[in-house]
């Protein structure tokens, strides 16, 4: 597992991190039961404060993504309500949909993208 933080970007290391596990889980470079570095190994690596690596990793366990176990460590456990899933996910479409006209970025040109994106991590 290889992460790294972009100390140049204007997004939040932990907005950075908490998406990089997120594609790792989904392209299968990170599977259910795998343990994550701890919070201070992680945070050592990537030569931030352990509160950033905390904070992605509170927000992973909220999503539904990793367990936290004091005894452990934070593994990937996908734990999610179908329901809930869908309507979080529609409402993000919904958005993206909405950004995506207003830049005018058509439909069949959003489709393209959307594929191209879910095959790189179908890989």
């Amino acid at each position: 597992m290889k992460f790294e933080i972009d100390h140049n970007s204007e997004e939040s290391k932990y907005i950075q991190l908490h998406d990089q596990i997120i594609l790792m889980i989904a392209s299968g470079k990170l599977s259910e039961g795998d343990i994550l570095p701890s919070v201070r190994e992680m945070a050592e690596v990537l030569d931030i404060n352990f509160h950033t690596v905390n904070k992605a990793y509170a927000m992973l366990r909220d999503e539904g993504y990793v367990a936290m176990d004091s005894r452990v460590g934070t593994s990937v456990e996908l734990s999610f309500n179908k329901r809930e899933s869908k309507t979080k996910i529609d409402r993000e479409i919904k958005l993206l949909v909405a950004e995506a006209k207003c830049r005018d970025i058509d439909i069949e040109e959003l489709h393209r993208m959307i594929e191209n994106n879910y095959g790189k991590l179908s890989k």
